[in-house]
Parts: C-alpha cells; sequence; structure tokens
C-alpha cells in the first residue's frame, strides 16, 4: 500500500468504520461520546507529511459532522489535537524530528489523560475541541 493509502485507510477509514459501528448503540441508548485524536498540524503545517496532515484535516470534518447528524439522539463528539507525542510514528515522518526537540514531546499517557478528561465530562458539555501541545516546544 502507497503511503498516502495507507494514512488515509488508518486516519479516516478507520475513525469512520469505528463510527459507523458504534453509533447504532449510541442512539438506541440516546448517548453517547466520540474522541476522535487528530494533530495539532491541522492547525499549524508541520513536517508530519502531506499524507498524514491531509488525513487529520478529513478526521475533522468527519467529527464535526458526526456531531451535527447525531446530536439529536444525544450523541457528543470530540476532537483532541496532541502536538508533538513521542510513538513510533514520529519515526516514519519524511524528516527526522530531532532527539533533543523528542525529549520535550508530549508523552502516550498525557493523550490518554487528555482523553479521560473529555469523557468525564457531564454529558450536558461538549468539548468540541481540544489542543494539546508540549510545554517546552
Amino acid at each position: 500500500m502507497k503511503p498516502w493509502e495507507m494514512m488515509m485507510a488508518t486516519n479516516i477509514t478507520g475513525a469512520f468504520n469505528c463510527t459507523k459501528a458504534v453509533l447504532p448503540c449510541m442512539q438506541e441508548q440516546k448517548a453517547g461520546l466520540i474522541i476522535y485524536i487528530s494533530s495539532t498540524c491541522v492547525q499549524t503545517p508541520d513536517v508530519s507529511g502531506v499524507s498524514y496532515q491531509a488525513s487529520k484535516h478529513a478526521l475533522t470534518g468527519l467529527a464535526h459532522g458526526t456531531f451535527v447528524e447525531q446530536q439529536k439522539h444525544g450523541i457528543r463528539t470530540t476532537i483532541v489535537f496532541p502536538g508533538l507525542t513521542d510513538t513510533p510514528l514520529v519515526l516514519k515522518r519524511p524528516v527526522p524530528t530531532p532527539p533533543d526537540v523528542l525529549d520535550k514531546a508530549l508523552q502516550p499517557q498525557d493523550v490518554a489523560d487528555a482523553c479521560l478528561y473529555v469523557a468525564t465530562a457531564p454529558s450536558r458539555a461538549r468539548i468540541a475541541e481540544l489542543v494539546l501541545q508540549p510545554a517546552g516546544l
């Protein structure tokens, strides 16, 4: 699979298929929260690669579009935009991330904690977007 196709299959088609899978149950229970993980490259383009950036822009449309269509069923969506996070994917970037920059990156647990914050918000509240940046970059 070519890099473009792999990135779209993973970041947008995968998210779409997961959304499609959970909607019937959420609609039936008249409640639900879907958290999508994007990237701050949506706000500020970076060296993460054009296919990655395009797929994360598409994810924003999926998240907000799903909310507009599903809010009548009590379903909320949030899109989390983490900045540079120390994951194996960073090592596959077209332009390598220098080790001294990676040392200042977010950790996966930081992103998980942000998702937990969103998930524990009362159902009367919707956190539409949450931007999470490394403090040292």
